[in-house]
């Protein structure tokens, strides 16, 4: 399955660079074609990867490249390549800022040889950029006709063509027909109604709401993490290196997800983010599971149903308004709140149940997890870490005091009446 992907996807760029070859052989004098990046390496005011290219009255093809270093500049950079983007001929200094800091390097071709150019901008954009798929980039054309360059994913159907979704079933369908139409995947539909995507390393899904304004795509990373101080700076890390796709723990597991918009439904919207998702997902291995104290996930995996083994209430009365007040303060409440609201009561008996309640929403959001319901998993974990915070509460509170080490005897200083003493006659 993943040689037939890398295969479409050769074909996708080869193609890519056909009529990209062929458009810019047609250029006429002061036309101007802008090919961007949809998606790729961002400084966060919405400058990606592009490519500008511009035709003279003699002929002559002048093409300017952003530089990486530009791009993350006061970021960490996670792609691109200057030298690169250099040795493949953008030598000449172009644009600068008011700072003097060069934005950009340019050459020129002639338009005879538009295939070379066209070679040359492939390569720019799939080994400096690292841009998976020629279906994220677009393209904009200034010239005196209408005609425009742009890549089609779908050459069944114009992939930019907009639909209104009657209801989910409707929205089901047609998402079906795109993703079915997508080179080197695999489709399935789910019994819960999702859509299952193989392809990549890891599978993929489609998950409706409650109505057809939008989807997500999410895919499960990596099982067996716990929550520290070395996961938070790893999803702060991914969140700003990956600025389109969120990540979320639920259970013990570590997800990412993209929402797409579908009130106006647009398969190349849909498809573009499947790609983008992909492309992060074929990066997860086994050091970065490690990282997070977890393994890279298991599809055969299944987490057992929670068992129960009390029968008594456990959201009622004090502990109720306890898990309330914890849910308020974020955390474990004072002593003081615990001893006036829980006086005269078994405090070893609060304690279990608080416990028992903590892992039995833990338990239930590892099955919701396995079962690829994000949004239930993370809410049945966000309440095991409210019991938490109740036990510990009544932990703390009620900690019996250390006994108090007996007082040493003093010493007596009449012990021996025989002695004779100072006043004695």
């Amino acid at each position: 399955m993943n040689d037939r992907l890398h295969i479409s996807i050769e074909s996708a760029w080869a193609s890519y660079t056909d009529d990209l070859a062929s458009f810019l052989s047609a250029l006429r004098p002061r036309d101007r074609l802008d090919i961007v990046a949809e998606s790729g390496i961002d400084r966060g005011d919405g400058d990606s990867p592009w490519v500008r290219l511009r035709c003279s009255p003699d002929g002559v093809i002048e093409s300017t490249a952003v530089l990486d270093s530009y791009l993350c500049d006061g970021a960490d950079s996670g792609a691109g390549n200057d030298e690169l983007l250099v040795e493949l001929g953008w030598t000449v200094p172009a644009e600068r800022t008011e700072r003097n800091t060069l934005i950009s390097r340019s050459m020129q071709r002639r338009t005879r040889t538009a295939s070379e150019l066209a070679t040359l901008i492939v390569r720019l954009f799939r080994e400096a950029w690292h841009v998976p798929h020629p279906a994220f980039l677009s393209a904009d054309c200034e010239g005196r006709d209408d005609r425009q360059f742009r890549t089609a994913t779908d050459h069944q159907r114009p992939d930019t063509t907009t639909t209104l979704p009657i209801d989910i079933d409707h929205l089901r369908a047609l998402i079906l027909d795109t993703v079915a139409s997508a080179p080197g995947v695999e489709v399935r539909q789910e019994n819960n109604g999702d859509i299952r995507i193989d392809g990549f390393a890891l599978p993929l899904h489609v998950c409706f709401g409650p109505d057809a304004n939008s989807v997500r795509l999410h895919a499960p990373l990596v099982s067996g993490v716990s929550i520290s101080a070395s996961l938070s700076r790893k999803l702060s890390w991914l969140n700003t290196r990956w600025r389109n796709i969120t990540f979320a723990v639920a259970g013990d597991q570590l997800f990412a997800g993209i929402a797409v918009a579908t009130q106006t439904y647009v398969p190349r919207h849909l498809t573009s983010m499947l790609f983008h998702l992909g492309l992060f997902v074929d990066s997860i291995d086994r050091p970065f599971a490690a990282e997070l104290g977890g393994t890279v996930f298991d599809p055969e995996h299944r987490h057992p149903e929670p068992v129960s083994t009390v029968s008594w209430s456990d959201d009622s009365g004090t502990l109720g308004t306890l898990r309330a007040a914890c849910e308020l303060t974020r955390g474990p409440v004072d002593s003081a709140t615990v001893e006036a609201m829980c006086r005269k009561q078994d405090i070893e008996q609060l304690v279990e149940r608080a416990r028992y309640s903590e892992r039995r929403f833990r338990d239930h959001a590892h099955r919701l997890g396995d079962e690829r319901r994000i949004r239930a998993a993370v809410m049945c974990d966000t309440l095991a870490m409210s019991w938490a915070h109740v036990a510990d509460s009544l932990a703390h509170a009620f900690t019996p005091a250390p006994p108090t080490p007996p007082k040493a005897q003093q010493i007596s200083l009449f012990e021996q009446l025989e002695e004779p003493a100072l006043f004695d006659l």
